[in-house]
C-alpha cells in the first residue's frame, strides 16, 4: 500500500425539516447509483430515521453482495429514537431531527442514556442487516460513546468532523488536524500518549479542510475572527470541493508532498444538500480519484478497511504531516501542518512574514467538558491546550504568529523551500531573507536551526482569549487553560513574555522548543 488513503463516505437522513422527504430519498438512491458505476470503494452510514425505512435500507440489502459497498451508522439523533429510549425528544416544533446539540448529539444526554441510544441502534442494524456496522460516523461523538461502542461493538472506525471554530454550532478547536488518531479514554478529541488510557478504535477527520485557508476562514480585513467559520473543504457542494482547479490542487497537495507516510481525505456528503447541488461536485471527484487509482497513487477504501489498516499499521497514534508549498489563490501562502500523539503546530507563510501560526498541546487527562455532564444548548465545544491559537489570539489588525525577525524586529521572509521526511521527524526548510533556517519535529519536540546568529521569533496579540500565560523562568511559559496547567519550554534560548507579546531569543543558532503537560 501506498498509504495514500480516501474515503468515499455519504451520509443519510430521512427527515430533514428543510427538504422534502422524497428529494432526501432520490439524493439517496443518486448517490448509490453513481457509486455502483464506478469499481471504487465507498460506505453509506445511516441514520436511525433511514434505518427504520425499508425504502432506504432496500437498495442496500441488494447490494449485499457488493464487496465494495459498506453500510455503517450516522449518530445523529433523531425523535422516534429518542423516544424509543424513553427519553424526552427536546427538538424544535415540528423537527423530528433537528441540528442542534440538544437534542442532536450523544453529548446532550447522561451516560447511561447514551449507552442506551447506542444499544438500540445496534440492535435495529443487526436486525435489518444481519451484521454490526464496523464504521461510525458524526459531527461529535462523545468519548464515553466511542470507547463503549470500540469494546463492545468492535467497531474498525470513526469518523468525525474536521476542525472548524463555532460552525453549525460545532466547535473543534486544536485536535490532530488531519488524517487519523487513537483517542484518549477521556477526550475523543484528542490523541492518547499511552496504550492504557487510549481507545482501541482510530478516529478519522472528515471533509479535507484546505490546509492554507479553512484555519483563518473567518478574519476579517483587521484579522477579527468570527465566532462562525466558512467551510473551505472537498464537501462536493461547496465552492472548494466543486472547483475542479482546487481538487486537483488538493489532491496533488495532500498525496504528492511529504505526508510521513499516511495522507487522507475523505470525501462525500449528506443527502441533504440534494442531488441537483451535489451531483457536479461529486461526479466530477470520482472522475479524479479513479485516475489517480488507476496512476498507482493512491487507495479508495471503505471507512472499516481504512480503520483495519490502521490498526494493523500503528499501535500508537503516528505522526503525520500535511505540506501545501503552493498557493491555489496564486497569493505565495503556503502551510505545513505536523501533528503527533504529543502536539501539533502549523509552520505559515504569507506576504512578508512566516513562521508558527497555531500549536497545541495534547494531554490524555485533559478531560471533555461533556465526559459527566451533558450539553445543554444549541452548541459543544471540544479543544486541546492553546500553545499559540493564531486565529482566536488575532484580532484588531494584530495577526497573532510567532514570526521570525532579526534582532531589531525587522520581519525575515523568503518562503518555505521543502517539506521532507527525516527518519520518520518532519523538516521543514526555510528561507529567510537569502540563508537557510530549519525546523526538525518529532514527538518530543521541535529542532530549530536559524541558520544565523541574531534570528529572533517573534509574536504580537491581540488577547490570550480564554487561556492565561506567565513566565517561571526564562526557558519556561506557563499556561493556564479551562482548569489545565501546562508549559512550553525551550532549551538553547529565552523567553521574553509581555502582556500581550512573546519572544523567543536564541542563545546561538539552534534550540529546541517543547510541550510538557506537566510540571
Amino acid at each position: 500500500m501506498t498509504g495514500n488513503i480516501a474515503n468515499i463516505v455519504n451520509f443519510v437522513r430521512a427527515a430533514d425539516f428543510r427538504v422534502d422527504a422524497r428529494e432526501l430519498l432520490d439524493t439517496y438512491l443518486q448517490e448509490l447509483e453513481l457509486a455502483r458505476s464506478y469499481p471504487l470503494p465507498c460506505t453509506f452510514l445511516l441514520q436511525y430515521d433511514a434505518l427504520v425505512k425499508p425504502e432506504y435500507t432496500a437498495p442496500l440489502l441488494d447490494s449485499a453482495g457488493d464487496s465494495r459497498i459498506e453500510v455503517g451508522v450516522w449518530l445523529e439523533l433523531c425523535r422516534e429514537l429518542v423516544e424509543r429510549a424513553g427519553i424526552e425528544w427536546r427538538g424544535r416544533p415540528g423537527c423530528d431531527w433537528d441540528w442542534h446539540v440538544d437534542p442532536d448529539m450523544l453529548m446532550a444526554y447522561t451516560p447511561d442514556e447514551r449507552y442506551r441510544l447506542i444499544d438500540l441502534i445496534m440492535e435495529k442494524f443487526r436486525e435489518v442487516f444481519g451484521c454490526l456496522p464496523k464504521s461510525v460516523g458524526s459531527w461529535l461523538i462523545d468519548s464515553r460513546s466511542v470507547e463503549y461502542m470500540s469494546e463492545k461493538y468492535g467497531l474498525d472506525a470513526v469518523c468525525v468532523c474536521k476542525e472548524q471554530y463555532g460552525t453549525d454550532g460545532y466547535t473543534l478547536w486544536g485536535g490532530y488536524y488531519n488524517q487519523g488518531y487513537y483517542p484518549s479514554k477521556r477526550n475523543m478529541f484528542l490523541p492518547a500518549q499511552t496504550e492504557d488510557k487510549q481507545v482501541a478504535t482510530p478516529i478519522f477527520k472528515m471533509l479535507g479542510p484546505d490546509p492554507i485557508y479553512q484555519y483563518d476562514d473567518g478574519f476579517d480585513e483587521h484579522y477579527n475572527p468570527s465566532a462562525l467559520q466558512h467551510v473551505m473543504t472537498l464537501e462536493p457542494t461547496w465552492g472548494c470541493g466543486a472547483n475542479p482547479d482546487w481538487v486537483d490542487w488538493y489532491f496533488d497537495t495532500i498525496y504528492e508532498n511529504e505526508s510521513l507516510g499516511f495522507a487522507y481525505c475523505q470525501t462525500g456528503q449528506e443527502n441533504s444538500f440534494t442531488w441537483k447541488n451535489i451531483a457536479p461536485g461529486l461526479k466530477m471527484q470520482y472522475e479524479k480519484l479513479m485516475a489517480l487509482v488507476n496512476a498507482g497513487k493512491i487507495e479508495v477504501m471503505k471507512l472499516c478497511d481504512t480503520g483495519k489498516w490502521f490498526k494493523s499499521k500503528f499501535a500508537s497514534t503516528p505522526p503525520t504531516a500535511m505540506s501545501a508549498l503552493s498557493d491555489w489563490k496564486g497569493e505565495g501562502r503556503q502551510s505545513v501542518w505536523y501533528n503527533c500523539k504529543n502536539y501539533r503546530v502549523n509552520w505559515y507563510r504569507e506576504a512578508g512574514r512566516l513562521g508558527i501560526r497555531d500549536m497545541f498541546g495534547f494531554d490524555e487527562d485533559y478531560t471533555e467538558r461533556y465526559y459527566d455532564t451533558p450539553s445543554c444548548g444549541n452548541t459543544a465545544d471540544y479543544d486541546a491546550l492553546p500553545l499559540l491559537d493564531g486565529y482566536r489570539w488575532s484580532g484588531n489588525d494584530i495577526r497573532a504568529m510567532l514570526a521570525f525577525t532579526d534582532s531589531a524586529g525587522r520581519l525575515l521572509d523568503g518562503g518555505i523551500a521543502a517539506s521532507e521526511n527525516a527518519d520518520g521527524r518532519l523538516r521543514v526548510v526555510f528561507d529567510l531573507d537569502g540563508h537557510a533556517a530549519e525546523a526538525l519535529m518529532g514527538e518530543t519536540g521541535i529542532d530549530i536551526d536559524t541558520g544565523a546568529v541574531g534570528v529572533e521569533l517573534r509574536m504580537n496579540v491581540n488577547s490570550y482569549a480564554d487561556t492565561t500565560l506567565s513566565q517561571t523562568d526564562t526557558a519556561t511559559i506557563k499556561y493556564s487553560h479551562n482548569g489545565m496547567n501546562y508549559f512550553l519550554r525551550v532549551d538553547g534560548a529565552m523567553f521574553i513574555l509581555g502582556e500581550n507579546s512573546l519572544r523567543l531569543i536564541p542563545d546561538g543558532t539552534k534550540f529546541k522548543v517543547k510541550f510538557e503537560s506537566r510540571g
